[in-house]
Parts: C-alpha cells; structure tokens; sequence
C-alpha cells in the first residue's frame, strides 16, 4: 500500500501522510505509560483470580482513557490551525484539515474502547484475540485500498474509510472481554487500585521519542521528501521488528506471572534461556535486514524519481537502532515484570535527551543519517543500562556476562556482513531480491547458529528444549 500511495499520490503527500501520522501519535504522551503499569498491575490478581481487584483495576484503568479521548479531541483541532505552519511546503489548508480529521478517527475509538481492553488481554496471555482481528481487519484493509487508490478516489476518503474499519477491533475485543471476565464495569473504590500511574511516565516518554521525533524532526528541520524516504526504510524495518514482538509477545506477560508467584529459580532460568534466545533471534533478522534492505527500496521504489531512495548509509544505521531496541526487550522485560517503573526513570530521561539533542544537532548538516545517528546512540546507551541494572538488582549475576553477550552479538554481525560480501542484485527486480534474500538468510542463519554453539553450547541445548515444550 505505501507503494501504491507514492505512485498514486507522489512522495510529498507521502511525506505528509506519515508526518502527521507522527503529530498524532503525540497524544500518546498524554497516556504517559499509564498502560504499561496497569499491565504490570495485573499480573497479581489475574495469578490469584481475583475478580474484584481485576474489575477495579480495569475501570480505573478506563476512566483514565476516557479524559485522553477529551485530550485529543482538543489537540486535533489545535493540530488543524497549526500544522501547515510547520511544513516547507504543503497543500491548502482544507486539504491538510480534511486529511489530519479522516486519520484521527480510529485514534478516538482506541481510547475509549481500545487500548484498556488490550492491556487486560495481554496480561493474560490472550492477546492472540486482537492480534487474530488485526490481521483479518488489515487483509480487509488493504483490499479497500486499494479499490479505492485504483478507481482514484482522494487520499482523505481513502484514510477515512480505512479509519472506520479498524473501527471494528475495539468493539470486537469488548465483546470478547465481556464474554471471557466477570468484569464489574460499575464497581466502587475508596483507594485507587493503580496509585503508581505515573510511575511509566518516563518509559512510555522514551518509546515516544524513538517511535515518532525522528519523523517530527525531520519535518520541522528537513523536506517532506526525507520524511517520505525514513518512513520507507521505517515500514521494513517496522515489519521486521514485529517478527520480534510477536515471538516474543508473551514473555513480559509470562515473567510477570512468574514474579507475582515469586518463583526465583525458576524466573532466573527462564531469563537465561530469553536473553540468549532473543539476542539471536534479533542479530539474525537485523543482521539479514542490514544486507538486504537497500537492494529492496531499490525495487520497491523503482519508476519513483522525486526522491533519491538509495540511502545505504542511513539504512544500516536505522537497522541497527533498531536492533539495539529489540535487544533493550530483553531486559525490559523483567524490569517490567518486577515493577521497577520509577527506578528506571533516569535511564529513560537520558536516553530521550540523547536521542532529540543529537538528532537535532546531526540533521542540518546529515540530514536522514543524522537522525539514524541520534537514534542509534540513545537506544545504545539505554539497552546497556538496563542490562546493567537487570544484573545488579533483579537477577544478580556478574556484568561480564552482559558485554560478552553484546560481544558475540558483533562477532555475528561482522561474520554475516563478511559472508553476504559476494552476493549482489543483478536486476531491479522482486525475483532478483528474492534469491539473493535467500542466500543471505542461509549465509547468516549458519553464521548466528555456529557462534552461538561455539560461545553457549550449554545454553542453546537448554533453549532447545525450553522452545520445544513452551
């Protein structure tokens, strides 16, 4: 669909529809990580049944969302009047208007309905409802689409009515949740069941700043054009990084309950076989991503001559950012499962500042690669830390291990870069790409397999067979 979008639309409406994508995604600041503490919330009640505190929990959880609906109806009319000044160039006003209103509607919906439903779910290790609806909602959407962009229909009608059909999920996973729980919707409390609400403010702030500023920097201080070639390289690597979230969708859900239990020996043992499980599952799927994903922009976006899609430096840069992000899970997932909100606060303010300053600094003189560069460096500097404090404070074991993970991780990478040297596109075309994805995805799967027995042979056995009964 963005293929179609660029050729349909050109790559500066492109830009502006993954711009103001990003301006709406901040009303997501004003959730703050409430969710992710009424997640960690639930992991207790959910382990011992308690059916009070978990109608509790989830109404509190609810009113909280309802004022966040109110928030965004404001901020989208104060979006309105003040994102056309913001852009170097862009297309009248009742066209931006009209364009920022069709793709806030399914962002009310999320609020109301949404986004609490979906915490309790996850909780419970059932978030295998919503994820079933996605996908079918998204196969429906991108038939929509396409009818549409095809019998030329404008941009604005196009995100309207693909709003409105995921409109359907909330509504379906309120159906669901209220056939699965004995949810007490109209259930009073004296005391608040989640007093710590605020306690996720710094980590929800930071996922903000690595998810959306790149794109808001790159408006405000750049072209639409770059704008358009990030969220390119952005909806591969995005694609990527889901492979990531679902295989590992229900760990933090799965820590959680081991930690409501307190089941030490256990938790310490599961942990060890996520860290090595997780780090090179990610090193093989971004080492992969690094290779492959220039040679697949340049088919992807062949015949598109507005904007220069060949960015190789920018790519691998933003591949590894990335990487880095999902081998921070590794960690994250503990601390949240412990509950650790406010003892990880600095780590996540730093890592925000590192990542805006730098990237601001950079992108006048790098542009793309500048903001890659920020990105790169603050989740860097986050992934290590968390390590660092997941071995001092949660699961104490000495901090070699830590940068000796992190070491073979570069070793694999080096390994994969130097094996995929001779393999070349030779035409643009997805043929072409698909053989040579399958060379380098054989190259890099016997690399990140050998290395891993060479350094953990004890470790991989016991993945195997944590794998195989989990």
């Amino acid at each position: 669909m963005p293929r179609l979008l660029l050729s349909n639309y050109g790559t500066e409406v492109n830009g502006l529809v993954n711009s103001i994508t990003q301006f709406l995604g901040i009303i997501n600041l004003a959730e703050m990580g409430i969710g992710q503490v009424i997640h960690s919330k639930l992991y207790q009640p959910l382990a011992t049944k308690d059916h009070d505190l978990i109608s509790k929990i989830v109404v509190s959880g609810q009113r909280f969302y309802k004022k966040i609906a109110v928030i965004l109806l404001f901020y989208v009319g104060v979006l309105i009047l003040i994102y056309p000044l913001l852009i170097e160039r862009s297309q009248n006003w009742i066209f931006t208007a009209t364009l920022i209103l069709s793709m806030s509607v399914s962002l009310f919906s999320q609020y109301l309905l949404g986004n609490n439903d979906r915490t309790l779910l996850s909780a419970d290790q059932k978030s295998y409802f919503l994820n079933g609806v996605q996908t079918v909602l998204s196969f429906i959407n991108i038939f929509i689409t396409i009818f549409l962009m095809k019998n030329g229909c404008s941009i604005q009608f196009v995100k309207l009515v693909s709003s409105i059909v995921f409109l359907i999920k909330p509504v379906l996973g309120r159906i669901y949740i209220n056939k699965t729980y004995a949810i007490n919707r109209k259930i009073k409390y004296d005391n608040d069941p989640v007093p710590e609400k605020w306690s996720g403010s710094a980590q929800y702030f930071m996922a903000f700043i690595l998810d959306g500023t790149d794109n808001i920097i790159l408006t405000v201080f750049s072209t639409l054009q770059n704008v358009s070639i990030y969220s390119v390289y952005l909806m591969v690597i995005s694609g990527i990084r889901m492979i990531h979230q679902s295989l590992s969708a229900g760990l933090q859900s799965y820590m959680g309950n081991l930690w409501a239990l307190q089941n030490k020996e256990k938790i310490e043992k599961t942990f060890s076989n996520i860290e090595i499980g997780l780090h090179t599952m990610n090193v093989f799927l971004f080492g992969c991503t690094a290779i492959l994903i220039v040679p697949f922009v340049k088919v992807y976006t062949a015949g598109i001559v507005d904007a220069n899609y060949n960015q190789p430096i920018f790519a691998v840069l933003l591949t590894l950012a990335y990487l880095m992000t999902c081998l921070k899970t590794t960690y994250n997932i503990v601390i949240l499962a412990a509950g650790h909100f406010r003892q990880t606060q600095l780590c996540h303010i730093v890592a925000a500042i590192l990542n805006i300053g730098i990237s601001i600094a950079f992108v006048y003189c790098l542009g793309l690669v500048g903001v890659a560069v920020g990105t790169l460096i603050a989740m860097t500097y986050q992934t290590i830390w968390m390590g660092v404090y997941v071995s001092k404070h949660l699961l104490p074991r000495p901090i070699s291990h830590l940068f000796k993970r992190i070491a073979v991780d570069i070793v694999c990478l080096c390994l994969i870069f130097v094996s995929s040297m001779g393999i070349h596109l030779h035409s643009l075309t997805y043929g072409s790409w698909i053989l040579i994805a399958i060379k380098v995805v054989v190259v890099a799967l016997l690399d990140v397999v050998t290395v891993s027995f060479i350094f953990y042979p004890k470790e991989c056995r016991s993945l195997i067979k944590f794998v195989r009964f989990k």
